[in-house]
Formats: C-alpha cells, sequence, structure tokens
C-alpha cells in the first residue's frame, strides 16, 4: 500500500490557509479553544475537536477522524480497459 503524503495536521493547516482562516479564527467558528486547534496541527488526536471543526473546513469528519487514527485507507476499486488489461482507479 502506497502510504499517505499528508497527514492530519497538514489536512488541516492547508484547508486554513484555503480559507484564509487563522488559528484564532478556527477556534472561534468550530467552538474550540486556540490550544486545541493547534495540538490537532501537531497531530495530536482528539476525535470530538476533528468533528467540530471539519464542517468549518469544508472536510469530511468521519475519514479525518479515521485518518487521525491511522484507519483510513482509500477505496479501490477495478474499471477494466480491455479484455486482457485493467486499470486500478483510487477513488476517495
Amino acid at each position: 500500500m502506497i502510504p499517505l503524503e499528508d497527514n492530519v495536521g497538514d489536512i488541516i493547516g492547508k484547508a486554513q490557509r484555503g480559507l484564509g482562516l487563522s488559528d484564532s479564527e478556527l477556534a472561534k467558528k468550530a467552538g474550540a479553544d486556540l490550544q486545541t486547534i493547534r495540538k490537532l496541527r501537531e497531530g495530536d488526536v482528539d476525535e470530538q475537536a476533528l468533528l467540530r471543526i471539519a464542517p468549518v473546513l469544508g472536510l469530511a469528519a468521519d475519514p479525518l477522524c479515521e485518518l487521525a487514527k491511522g484507519e483510513w485507507r482509500p477505496q479501490e476499486s477495478i474499471s477494466e480497459t480491455d479484455s486482457r488489461n485493467s486499470t486500478r482507479v483510487i477513488t476517495t
């Protein structure tokens, strides 16, 4: 299996930058404290906090929590290109 390049902290940070949200703004909108946001960015697994910030960032909460716990894996599906060859398509 190919390892994922991003960890939860990276994903949170990229989503924040994309939305132009500081840690303080994210904390306020998610109803979390600033220290919790910073801990999440450092890789701390706090499922309740992830569930609060995910919708603010436009992220799917369950996969984000699974990724934080090391349980998320991409779903695989096979799409045949012809009768002799097949192409593996990774869907998320």
